[in-house]
């Protein structure tokens, strides 16, 4: 019987077309897989924005859903459907049995459609009560912290989830500048044909205008010093490398998975989580630590803890961890990094086999400066 591992590493290479109005679409095979993931992502966000705007990246967001047809769409055919919205993108996502790939890639084809203004005094409302919610997070307010402390003065500290001025920005013009081709990628990963599923996807994606890519704003300087105590967390923060540096940035992410381990946390009396955002050239990383046993010294314990050194078992165990969230069962995770790769850098990376070029020297890096 061939494993969902080795039919992955069998299954066609990834297929990729770029449209006349400029939209990639990409298509991956993942014979086996479990479920279907169709994802696009749109070239926007909070650090696009003005200071009058704040926010406006995710207004627009809600709004695409305001109608209600895309949920109804999805809920028919029994898929789960959600987006979010990033300081560099947004992404629109749904996923469910594999046979329903074109039911999912429908249901997002729904979403790119101009919104009206019909319903924008009542998303206000909803995204108000979201910064609500967030604003009751420890670690959402320490990870706001982080990031206004890392680019100071830069659009990068904006907070995507913005203020309640953005009223202001016209949603329709926003959508206009935003949903042309130069600006999306629609990525469709699962069990299927990929020539049919790349047909398919070109009939959704090549009515949307042409246009050019918007321009990545300026990367600032990174702030230094940002570990400290926010809260009741105590946070390690560093800079790293964006999606343009695909070993580094999957370097970090097997440095958290170490450094956020049971094994070291334990008997520390710690829980803690990690927070990466993919980016384009360079984002913040952070784990946020708490005491789990009301003992105090919570700083103190953080520091033990990352100060470990990481053996080369531990870097084993995490490398195969980290490949398999991009590999055989997660159609959505290899959705996410092909399709971000594709709007970051121009190209499908494979990152599962990218995975093999990090090196224990790059983990130790990236650790070395979350313990600072």
């Amino acid at each position: 019987m061939i494993t969902l591992l080795a039919a992955v590493a069998l299954a066609p290479a990834v297929l990729t077309e770029k449209l006349e109005n400029g939209a990639w679409l990409v298509a991956i095979p993942m014979p086996g897989v479990r479920t279907f993931a169709a994802q696009t992502f749109l070239r926007t966000g909070s650090a696009f924005e003005t200071e009058q705007a704040i926010g406006s990246a995710h207004l627009l967001e809600h709004l695409l859903f305001a109608d209600g047809k895309a949920d109804d769409a999805a809920e028919n055919a029994g898929l789960l459907l959600n987006a979010t919205t990033y300081r560099e993108f947004m992404r629109l996502h749904t996923e469910g049995p594999p046979k329903s790939w074109k039911e999912g890639a429908a249901a997002i084809g729904l979403l790119l459609r101009r919104p009206t203004e019909e319903f924008l005094d009542r998303e206000m409302r909803v995204i108000g009560e979201e910064d609500a919610l967030a604003k009751l997070d420890p670690d959402e307010l320490a990870h706001r912290s982080v990031w206004q402390r890392a680019a100071v003065g830069s659009p990068w500290a904006r907070l995507p989830m913005g203020d309640l001025s953005r009223k202001a920005q016209g949603v329709g013009e926003l959508f206009d500048t935003t949903v042309t081709g130069g600006n999306v990628v629609g990525v469709l990963a699962g069990d299927f044909d990929g020539t049919e599923a790349l047909a398919f996807l070109k009939q959704i994606y090549a009515p949307i205008p042409k246009g050019s890519p918007t321009a990545v704003p300026a990367l600032p300087v990174w702030a230094t010093g940002l570990n400290g105590t926010y809260g009741s967390r105590y946070v390690a923060a560093a800079s790293v490398a964006g999606y343009s540096d695909p070993p580094r940035y999957l370097a970090a992410e097997m440095a958290f998975d170490i450094l956020t381990s049971p094994s070291r946390l334990h008997a520390e009396g710690l829980a803690a989580k990690s927070f990466l955002t993919p980016s384009s050239m360079g984002s913040v990383a952070m784990i946020s630590f708490e005491a789990i046993d009301g003992a105090p010294g919570l700083a103190a314990r953080a520091k033990r803890a990352m100060a470990m050194p990481i053996s080369q078992l531990e870097f084993e165990e995490s490398r195969a961890r980290v490949r398999a969230r991009y590999s055989a069962e997660l159609a959505a995770n290899r959705a996410l990094a092909t399709g971000l790769s594709v709007l970051f850098t121009g190209q499908a990376i494979d990152f599962a086999g990218q995975i093999d070029k990090v090196s224990k020297a790059d983990v130790d890096a990236v650790a070395r400066e979350l313990s600072k």
